[in-house]
């Protein structure tokens, strides 16, 4: 199995390209939303239904370029309670293995000193990483659910 982007976008696409493929609801980003590895987000979906949860997606480019290379999905709603974090990622984590099958790695973390817990499952197809992570400070009541799409670099296309 392979897919080559995220629904209707795909590696390489220009943002043109992308909004004319997603149609209406994408919108132009405002602001200078950046991601690690100096992506910045170019286009914004809101509210978008996976299954049954409300997720808010960012389409990115690296800055200085016009193709699409990072689709970044976080809860559309923040949730104020970690069972309600915990049951859309176990949503997802669901979804996406019966979609893609056993995801490629798992982890699970919890870090006694800092009641910080990590879990995490990535799928490494041909064309596409697909990282899925959860992470919650459990004396804070604070967490953050994220799903991203990548392209897979040449490197580790040649290690597969």
């Amino acid at each position: 199995m392979d897919v080559h982007g995220w629904g209707k976008v795909t590696w390489g696409m220009t943002v043109a390209q992308a909004k004319a493929a997603l149609g209406p609801e994408a919108k132009a980003a405002e602001g200078e939303n950046t991601f690690t590895d100096g992506y910045i987000a170019r286009l914004v979906l809101k509210k978008l239904k996976v299954g049954d949860i409300d997720m808010d997606v960012s389409i990115a480019a690296k800055s200085g370029s016009e193709r699409i290379a990072l689709i970044s999905l976080e809860l559309a709603d923040k949730p104020q309670d970690t069972g309600s974090r915990g049951a859309a990622y176990h949503g997802l984590l669901n979804a996406l293995t019966r979609k893609y099958g056993r995801p490629t790695k798992t982890d699970k973390e919890i870090r006694d000193d800092t009641d910080v817990e990590t879990n995490s499952a990535q799928w490494v197809l041909p064309s596409t990483n697909i990282d899925l992570v959860w992470i919650e400070n459990r004396d804070l009541g604070f967490g953050v659910l994220h799903l991203m799409y990548s392209p897979v670099s040449r490197k580790m296309q040649d290690a597969l």
